[in-house]
C-alpha cells in the first residue's frame, strides 16, 4: 500500500477539485477525506474513503472523542480502512500505528505546524518553524521527531546562508543526538543526522551509514531519498543523485522543493536543458518559490540564453538566502553586465563588515563569472574555514571549471575530503 506524501496530499485542501482529478493527479486508487470539529475537549471527526475510478464512497464513519484521544481516533481509522480495502498489515506497519512519537496532541499539533513552514524554506518560515518545534517540545521533551524537526529547522536556517554555520549546526547536532537518544528507530532522526554529516561535518562514511538506516527504516520517506541525493553530488555519483532525487519527487510530486532539487541535481549532472524544462514545471507550482527561480535562472544561463536567466533571477522575492547573490552575481558576470556583478560583491562584503552573515562560497561564484581566479581561491578557502556547506558541490559546480587544474583548488577538494580531480570537467 503506497500513501501520498502530506505535503502532496494537502496541497488540495481548500480547493474545488472534483476527488477523481485528485486521485489522477497523486496517482492513487483511493482518497481519505474527511473534516473535524472541536468543541471544548470534544472531537469530532468524519472520514470518507472514496473510489477514485466511481467516485464512490467506499466506507464512510465518524467518531465523538474527547480530544486526548485523538490518536486513537487516527489509529481507528486506519484499521477501518485496511479492513475495507482487505489489506494485511505487515508486522512493521502495525507497530508503527503501537509506537506513536507523542501521546500529547498538543505537541503533534505543533510538531506538524513546524513542518509546514518548514517546507517553505525562507528565512521567516524557517524561523517558524523553528519555534513550533521548539513549543512542541515544551509541551512534550520527551518527542523524538520534534527535536528531529528543531534539528532541521537550525540546520537548513545555515544552509541558506541566513546564520553562519558554526553557530546553527553545532545546534542542530544537539538536538539530532537527542532525538536519537530517545528514538533509534526514526526515519526523520536518521535522515537528520545524514544531512549534518554531509552538510557541516563532511564524514561522507557517516552520510551513506545514516542514509542508508533512513531508507532501510522507511523506503517512502521523500525527504531521506532527497538528501541521499545530495550525498550522491559529493560521491560524484551525478546521474545517481538525479534518480534518487526523482524517486523523492515520485513519492511526493507536488513539492515545490522537491521539484527545484531536481533541476538542481540535472545542472550538477551537466544536464542543462532538463534542468530547465524542470525548472519550468517548478516555476509552474509556484512562481514565487525563491530556490525554482534560482534553479531556472541558472539553467536558462549555462544554456546561453541570457535575458531569461535574469528574468527569473532578479524577480525573487527571497534575498537573503546569500547563495542566491552569489547566483545571481555570477549570471551578472556571465552576461556581461560587470559592474553589477561587482556590485554583488560589495553588497555580500558590506553584509559581512555589518555582522550579517553572507556566505564566502557565494563570493567565490561571482569572482570566478569575472574570471578573478586569486580572489576566487581566496574565497573558497574562507568558505572552507566557515564549513560552508556548498563546498562539496565544488567539483559539480561549472563556476570553477576553469579552476580545475589549479592545484590550490585540487588541495581544497582534498580538504572536503572528496575524490581527487582525474578527468577534465564535462
Amino acid at each position: 500500500l503506497g500513501v501520498a506524501a502530506r505535503t502532496s496530499a494537502f496541497s488540495f485542501k481548500g480547493k474545488n477539485i472534483d476527488v477523481r482529478e485528485i486521485g489522477n493527479r497523486l496517482q492513487v486508487r483511493f482518497v481519505v477525506e474527511g473534516s473535524v470539529q472541536r468543541a471544548g475537549g470534544q472531537l469530532r471527526v468524519t472520514a470518507q474513503l472514496i473510489d477514485v475510478a466511481t467516485g464512490l464512497h467506499r466506507w464512510a464513519d465518524h467518531y465523538e472523542r474527547a480530544a486526548r484521544d485523538v490518536f486513537a481516533v487516527q489509529d481507528d481509522i486506519v484499521r477501518s480502512i485496511v479492513q475495507e480495502l482487505r489489506l494485511q498489515l505487515s508486522g512493521s506497519a502495525s507497530a508503527t500505528l503501537a509506537n506513536r512519537a507523542t501521546e500529547n496532541p498538543e505537541a503533534h499539533d505543533l510538531y506538524l505546524q513546524g513542518r509546514y513552514f518548514f517546507e517553505k524554506r525562507d528565512s521567516v518560515s524557517l524561523r517558524k518553524a523553528r519555534e513550533y518545534f521548539e513549543r512542541a517540545i515544551q509541551v512534550d521533551s520527551s518527542s523524538a521527531l520534534a527535536y528531529a524537526g528543531l534539528s532541521d529547522a537550525l540546520s537548513h536556517s545555515s544552509v541558506f546562508g541566513y546564520v553562519l554555520p558554526q553557530e546553527r549546526f553545532p545546534q542542530a547536532k544537539a538536538a539530532a543526538a537527542r532525538a536519537l537518544r530517545l528514538d533509534s528507530t526514526s526515519v526523520e532522526v536518521h535522515t537528520s543526522l545524514g544531512f549534518i554529516a554531509t552538510f557541516y561535518d563532511w564524514d561522507w562514511k557517516a552520510a551513506e551509514r545514516e542514509f542508508a538506516r533512513a531508507l532501510a527504516l522507511d523506503p517512502r520517506y521523500p525527504a531521506a531519498h532527497l538528501f541521499y541525493a545530495w550525498y550522491l553530488v559529493a560521491a560524484d555519483r551525478l546521474d545517481e543523485a538525479v534518480e534518487e532525487v526523482k524517486a523523492a519527487q515520485r513519492l511526493d510530486p507536488f513539492s515545490v522543493v522537491t521539484a527545484a532539487r531536481v533541476a538542481s541535481m540535472l545542472f550538477y549532472a551537466r544536464r542543462y536543458a532538463e534542468a530547465a524544462e524542470q525548472g519550468r514545471r517548478q516555476f509552474d507550482l509556484d512562481p514565487q518559490f525563491f530556490q525554482g527561480r534560482g534553479e531556472l535562472g541558472r539553467a536558462y544561463l549555462l544554456l546561453g540564453r541570457c535575458p531569461e536567466a535574469l528574468e527569473a533571477l532578479e524577480h525573487t522575492a527571497e534575498q537573503l538566502a546569500t547563495q542566491h547573490r552569489g547566483t545571481l552575481g555570477y549570471a551578472y558576470a556571465r552576461c556581461g553586465q560587470r559592474a553589477k556583478a561587482v556590485a554583488e560583491i560589495q553588497r555580500l562584503e558590506a553584509q559581512t563588515r555589518a555582522g550579517i552573515y553572507a556566505s564566502h562560497f557565494a563570493v567565490a561564484v561571482i569572482a570566478a563569472g569575472l574570471g578573478e581566479k586569486a580572489r576566487a581561491l581566496a574565497q573558497l578557502d574562507s568558505a572552507y574555514a566557515e564549513r560552508g556547506w556548498a563546498m562539496f558541490t565544488m567539483k559539480s559546480e561549472p563556476a570553477f571549471d576553469f579552476l580545475h587544474g589549479d592545484p590550490h583548488f585540487a588541495a581544497l577538494v582534498a580538504n572536503v575530503g572528496l575524490s581527487p580531480l582525474v578527468d577534465s570537467p564535462k
